[in-house]
């Protein structure tokens, strides 16, 4: 298995690794179902843009994990300036590695792939979301030693 940083090559990997991730999330969020519309191909639908724009940038990294020619895991990470630190700090916006691979070590040699990119653009504070019912990825966040310290909002302005 090795990690790589993802070029414009591998979009379609990228965008299908997202939408499984979606996908992931939305069968452990809701196990019953959901009344809300689902679109399992939000990123292969409308994230293609966005993936060109900030693949090459250097305030973002999308790391790629690979086996056998098959990529099994993702981990994206952008610099965010916060102005009242005076410095950027590191937000891990997606983190998913396929379940049958879970347990393996994907998972830290991808987040080991983005502390190394953070310290080399003078990051030094990592964070991320995660969602509440997402027990098994809390476990290995408390095991790379993230702490549990906010609440999250969101607000759909459509």
């Amino acid at each position: 298995m090795k990690i790589i940083k993802a070029d414009k090559t591998q979009k379609h990997a990228v965008l299908k690794l997202l939408d499984d991730f979606r996908t992931e999330c939305h069968r452990i969020i809701h196990p019953n179902g959901s009344k809300e519309k689902f679109y399992p191909s939000m990123a292969q639908d409308k994230g293609g843009s966005l993936f060109e724009k900030i693949v090459d940038s250097s305030t973002s990294a999308i790391f790629l994990a690979e086996e056998n020619g098959k990529f099994i895991g993702i981990c994206t990470v952008n610099a965010v300036p916060q102005i009242r630190h005076g410095a950027y700090v590191g937000e891990i916006e997606e983190m998913f590695v396929y379940p049958d691979h879970q347990g393996t070590g994907v998972a830290l040699k991808l987040m080991e792939a983005v502390e190394s990119w953070a310290k080399q653009h003078d990051i030094h504070f990592l964070r991320l979301e995660s969602g509440n019912e997402l027990l098994r990825a809390h476990g290995f966040y408390e095991k790379m030693k993230f702490r549990h310290y906010a609440r999250a909002y969101e607000k759909n302005i459509d």
